[in-house]
């Protein structure tokens, strides 16, 4: 039968959460790509079905280091391939670019979700209160299930509208942002791929 696998990549616990979810939503299995990505391990990944890639979204982007480890894996049996993006705002046009990823890795893309959780980049925003956090977890869950729904369905994941501001963000700024931080002690917590390897 045809299956849905799930990779993962987290630095805080948002993407595992969304991950858990869609596995016991989905009854399929999920992998950590922290684990993966630490171990510098590209090799072989058979799939056989459905392929999803959860992960947070850095600079209104998937994180590089995510996009690199896709790169230079190789995947066998994938007929479809899946987003899903958390955020605390916004995912900019960051589906354009996982689009771009999928042709260059010969995938059939299937869509980006954008799902809002709590925000945790503590170099630049203020976390929300406890209270607000599980507000915002409550708000997620139903868009996880819809998520779910849409790919148990081998169905395309809704076109987000977009503006102007989400395809400078998603490009110049990324960019811009990436050359700012990446050698900052912010930045390597946001890289710590280690937090929650499971």
């Amino acid at each position: 039968r045809s299956t849905q696998m799930i990779y993962y990549f987290t630095g805080t616990g948002n993407s595992q959460y969304i991950a858990r979810k869609l596995h016991h939503q989905l009854n399929e299995d999920y992998i950590s790509m922290n684990t993966l990505i630490r171990n510098n391990d590209h090799s072989l990944q058979n799939i056989q079905g459905t392929l999803v890639f959860v992960g947070p979204t850095y600079a209104w982007k998937i994180p590089r280091i995510v996009e690199e480890w896709i790169l230079l894996t190789p995947f066998n049996g994938v007929e479809e391939v899946y987003y899903v993006m958390d955020c605390g705002g916004n995912i900019g046009n960051a589906g354009h670019y996982n689009q771009e990823l999928c042709k260059k890795k010969g995938f059939n893309y299937k869509g980006t979700m954008e799902i809002i959780m709590p925000e945790n980049y503590l170099a630049m925003f203020d976390t929300p209160e406890d209270d607000e956090a599980q507000n915002i977890i409550k708000q997620a869950d139903p868009v996880i299930k819809q998520t779910a729904f849409y790919i148990h369905q081998h169905l395309p994941l809704p076109d987000m509208s977009l503006q102007l501001k989400d395809k400078f963000q998603s490009s110049i700024v990324n960019t811009v942002f990436h050359h700012l931080y990446k050698q900052s002690s912010h930045y390597q917590y946001l890289n710590e791929y280690d937090v929650f390897p499971d």
